[in-house]
């Protein structure tokens, strides 16, 4: 993008505004600033966004005083919720429409909006532009207003470069140092280099801040298509051991020799394939496999937790690491003991209970695609192992099968099974069949048999071994769908005699 070109006296137009800002919300704050006879400046990220022909989500304007007398009476005017930021500065929330509108005064000891910008984060959120109390939506459309720009943050745009503001301004607020990443990703920008080293200086702060607001920052950086480039950068500078320090153990810890990188490389690798995967399933699965996977892939959340699945899948290795003989590297149990880590990074960030249960449940089974296609390898898979590993993940299994095929791309050791990709295809392929005829068909109807069942024909009492006979029975009936009450019947006859001989 070339500003100079588009803009010449770095400026916008009229027409550049009204095209990205609802008209009605500039006509509303225009009669406020009429009536009260003050203007206002539209400030920060607003402004980068309509230069760069980017949608507006939001408004951020910034007056002389009397923020929250602002926001009352645009909320008055607009019939509409005004929410306090909680901000010294008074900041409110006026939200029209699903329209974001930030109103705050000039911060700090600032008197005039050229210092008000030098305050901020980072040069491209540092510019600005003057709505006079006089403006109006309908005015001539070419008419320009000229771009305030203390900090040559135009210069910065152009360039396509993140680059802080001051010496002070990270560490005024610790959480400004996540935002030159999300930026940098969100936006596929570069980052200064004085500025990578300002955050790697003063990284440790970042501990001083609230966990939501990290995982927000975070979150914005999972969402972009350069998740994985995004945290190795951090990872290199520092950052991402004060924030996830559970992950950066895995560097430089060695591997057995199917895998060609350390534990922190190829985890970061798995996001990498991930974000190919989640994005083009069918550079990657059979097309009779695809149903499923887009059905699953529809949810933009899901891309977001299959990335961070990805990325923490064999965190566990960095506590179960062991040499057998001397010789061997084994990592038993990784799969169970990343799920616990992975319960800790949630509390820690203030993960909703759904994102937490979705990908611990995916860290906590990745390996069982990995064990069956072992088994496959040596004899025919069973009807009832497939129904296992569909039981043990439930309806996440298009999920387990993009996680595993992240994993296996992220393998290129010498040792690595060399048809492993196709193996997984082949296993998700039998898993969508095993799902479609046994597990969908008997899921869907009343259970064969029930508690009441077994009180009343076999006179037991309830107690902790009906679940287990119950999921005996309907184990036993997804295997056979056309399993009768007879033969169920006789099942559980029979366990209870295994049981009984076996307490005798």
């Amino acid at each position: 993008m070339h500003l100079e070109k588009k803009y010449p006296h770095n400026s916008l137009t009229v027409r550049d505004i009204t095209n990205a800002i609802p008209v009605t919300v500039l006509d509303l704050l225009s009669r406020i600033a009429a009536d009260s006879q003050e203007s206002f400046h539209i400030t920060g990220g607003t402004v980068r966004d309509i230069l760069m022909g980017r949608r507006v989500h939001d408004l951020d304007i910034t007056v002389q005083k009397h923020s929250k007398a602002w926001a009352q009476s645009l909320a008055r005017l607009a019939n509409a919720p005004h929410i306090p930021l909680g901000r010294e500065d008074e900041a409110q929330r006026v939200i029209i429409n699903n329209f974001q509108i930030d109103i705050s005064h000039l911060r700090e000891q600032s008197t005039t909006i050229e210092q008000d910008l030098t305050l901020r984060d980072l040069t491209i959120n540092s510019l600005a532009f003057f709505i006079d109390k006089d403006f109006h939506s309908n005015q001539n459309a070419d008419n320009q207003l000229p771009i305030i720009d203390p900090l040559n943050g135009l210069d910065d745009l152009a360039r396509r470069t993140i680059r802080h503001n001051s010496s002070h301004c990270l560490t005024d607020d610790p959480l400004r140092m996540l935002r030159v990443f999300r930026f940098a990703a969100v936006l596929n920008f570069s980052i200064d280099e004085t500025t990578v080293n300002l955050v790697s200086s003063s990284r440790r702060l970042i501990n001083n801040t609230a966990g939501e607001r990290i995982n927000y920052e975070l979150e914005e950086i999972m969402k972009s298509d350069r998740a994985a480039q995004t945290f190795s950068h951090m990872a290199k500078c520092g950052l991402l051991k004060e924030i996830i320090p559970q992950l950066m153990v895995g560097e430089e810890m060695t591997q057995p020799s199917s895998h060609h990188l350390d534990v922190l490389g190829h985890s970061m690798a798995a996001l990498e394939s991930m974000e190919k995967i989640s994005t083009t399933p069918e550079s990657f699965f059979a097309p009779s496999n695809l149903t499923p996977l887009h059905k699953y892939l529809n949810t933009p959340k899901r891309r977001t937790q299959l990335k961070w699945a990805a990325l923490l899948h064999d965190i566990g290795k960095t506590t179960t690491r062991k040499l057998k003989d001397d010789t061997r590297i084994t990592f038993y149990n990784h799969d169970l003991k990343g799920s616990e880590l992975t319960e800790t990074i949630a509390k820690r960030l203030h993960w909703s209970n759904d994102t937490t249960r979705r990908i611990t449940l995916l860290i906590r089974t990745h390996m069982r695609p990995f064990h069956l296609c072992n088994v496959a390898r040596e004899s025919k898979l069973s009807l009832r192992a497939c129904i296992r590993l569909i039981k043990a993940i439930g309806k996440e299994y298009p999920g387990l099968f993009l996680l595993a095929m992240a994993d296996s791309t992220a393998c290129k050791g010498k040792e690595c099974p060399e048809m492993m990709n196709e193996e997984i295809n082949a296993l998700f392929t039998r898993v969508i069949e095993v799902y479609k005829n046994n597990i969908q068909p008997i899921d869907s109807q009343p259970p064969i048999l029930t508690g009441k069942d077994l009180i009343e024909t076999l006179q037991l009492q309830p107690g902790p071994i009906f679940s287990k006979l119950l999921e005996l029975v309907r184990l036993s009936h997804m295997e056979d769908t056309t399993m009768t009450r007879e033969e169920a019947f006789i099942l559980v006859r029979n366990e209870l005699e295994l049981i009984n001989k076996r307490e005798c």
